[in-house]
């Protein structure tokens, strides 16, 4: 039995990484080509993603599109939500 654990990050410091990047998903955006993604995620296709997070870095390797979220609103606006999940070795590029 492991009886020794290593904490890699305290809690408030998981809780500040995540408002962090919620920020930025939220100024920055995400463009999505729907038709392509559906396909993907319908498929199960691993393929390569570039996920460029600004100011930061490059994320590059192979991804599978756990969840597509489609929300509307009453005056035609549609937002999308996708989650990704790593499906083998990434590789960070910093900017």
């Amino acid at each position: 039995m492991i009886t020794n654990f290593v904490t890699l990050l305290t809690p408030e410091q998981v809780k500040r990484v995540h408002e962090a990047s919620l920020e930025i998903l939220e100024q920055v955006g995400m463009l999505v080509r729907n038709e392509r993604a559906r396909q993907i995620f319908f498929d199960g296709e691993v393929p390569n993603f570039q996920v460029i997070i600004p100011d930061f870095g490059v994320v590059e390797g192979p991804f599978q599109i756990t969840s597509i979220e489609y929300a509307g609103s009453h005056n035609g606006e549609a937002t999308y939500e996708l989650a990704l999940a790593s499906a083998g070795a990434l590789s960070f590029t910093a900017i």
